[in-house]
């Protein structure tokens, strides 16, 4: 059996990718088995119940628990002193890495999260010992930078060291071979998001889902869901509710705020102040549990991306899972996954006119956008976790041929 280490260190935003893809992978392929490092979880983590019924991924508690407090934004005097804890942390994780990769010595590496300030002498140490080594891309543009400029150069070296670098699209490749021109194109592969078919229950009826957030019955809801941080362009979805094409739509945001609990009150609030929304916005500003999402997605019409950036979306398979159109931006890998005009609509980034005008056409007709719905449900099932899985060890296997140790 060759035993594949999965390396993220972090209870978060990738746990349900990562338990349903070797979860997958482990059934479909019992020659290989997932090993995932990762933290032990803080009491309170929401994704605890998760990992403790993990199926077919054997969970390795190897890194100290994190405080969510380390990653909140902090005042400048605090700067300087968060940032070190943070390298400090980093660089603990990558010793401890070092070393259990040393010690089981398996088939492959993946690496699922990118730390480029402390992980790239970690991944030519290990290139060096003669480990084959793949990472995920999860967003060819990192989310959070803490050198400037120094980052990007660093990443260029960081992923020539892999073995082979996967991404979620063929946009995401040829994004990432642009920005690093270093990187060997056949090194580059394609693995999809997978869906979420099955990790949820089904939606209770719409009116049920609708008076469990205070939403009202018979006008159309548009969600916002997950991480809010400026990228998201919530700013640009509320710009858009004001427009005429969008003057009947409701909006139900979803979501965490990224760093600190008040940032969406100081953000985006005073813009719904100002635009007049707040009868037509309603607001769950808080981790949304597994055991919501189904009612969350059951309340609304359509899902709304307006993102600025992104690699591929989580959010976008969700919305698919329970048979809802999607308007989005045309960034990163958007074009591959909608069927603009039949799984929902794609919109020219940072256009609130183009945002309004795509959700107006949707909701327009009750039947088109119905029909949109079960074309969305139709193309979720072009991504299931096993045939993701599948094209992982295809991967897998001609990384394990090219080093000459067989499949």
């Amino acid at each position: 059996m060759k035993e594949v280490l999965v390396i993220e260190p972090h209870i978060g935003g990738h746990t349900p990718y990562i338990l349903q893809l070797y979860g997958a992978l482990a059934a479909v392929r019992p020659d290989y088995r997932p090993v995932w490092l990762t933290a032990r979880p803080e009491a309170g983590n929401p994704y605890i119940d998760e990992v403790a019924k993990a199926e077919g991924v054997d969970v390795n508690l190897l890194y100290p628990p994190e405080s969510e407090a380390l990653w909140r934004p902090a005042g400048a005097p605090g700067r300087l002193a968060r940032r070190l804890r943070i390298l400090a942390r980093m660089e603990g994780n990558a010793l401890r890495t070092y070393r259990e990769v040393r010690r089981r010595r398996p088939a492959v590496v993946h690496f699922q999260s990118t730390n480029v300030l402390t992980d790239t002498p970690l991944v030519w140490l290990l290139r060096r010992s003669g480990l084959p080594l793949v990472q995920t891309i999860h967003n060819v543009v990192p989310h959070k930078r803490y050198l400037g400029r120094l980052d990007h150069l660093l990443e260029g070296s960081y992923y020539r060291a892999f073995d082979r670098l996967l991404v979620h699209s063929q946009a995401n490749g040829r994004e990432l071979r642009a920005r690093y021109p270093s990187i060997d194109e056949g090194s580059v592969a394609v693995v999809p998001h997978g869906n979420y078919c099955g990790q949820f229950d089904d939606p209770p009826g719409m009116a049920e889902a609708r008076r469990r957030y205070g939403l009202p019955e018979g006008v159309p809801v548009a969600l916002f869901f997950g991480v809010i941080r400026p990228d998201k362009g919530l700013d640009l979805l509320l710009d858009a509710l004001a427009l005429p094409p969008a003057a009947n739509l409701h909006l139900l945001i979803a979501g965490k705020p990224e760093g600190e609990g008040q940032g969406f009150q100081r953000e985006y609030q005073p813009r719904i102040d100002r635009l007049g929304l707040n009868a037509r916005v309603h607001s769950v500003v808080r981790h949304i549990a597994d055991e919501e999402v189904p009612a969350i997605f059951g309340a609304c019409d359509l899902v709304v991306l307006p993102y600025r950036q992104v690699a591929m979306s989580g959010v976008l398979h969700l919305a698919y899972t329970f048979g809802k159109p999607v308007v989005a931006s045309n960034v990163g890998s958007m074009a591959e996954v909608i069927r603009s005009g039949e799984t929902g609509y794609l919109v020219d980034s940072a256009d609130p006119s183009g945002l309004a005008e795509a959700m107006g056409r949707v909701v327009g007709s009750a039947e088109a956008c119905e029909e949109m719905g079960r074309a969305a449900r139709r193309m979720a099932d072009e991504f299931s976790w096993e045939s993701v899985a599948r094209r992982l060890t295809e991967v897998y296997d001609k990384v394990l041929m090219g080093r000459g140790a067989g499949v």
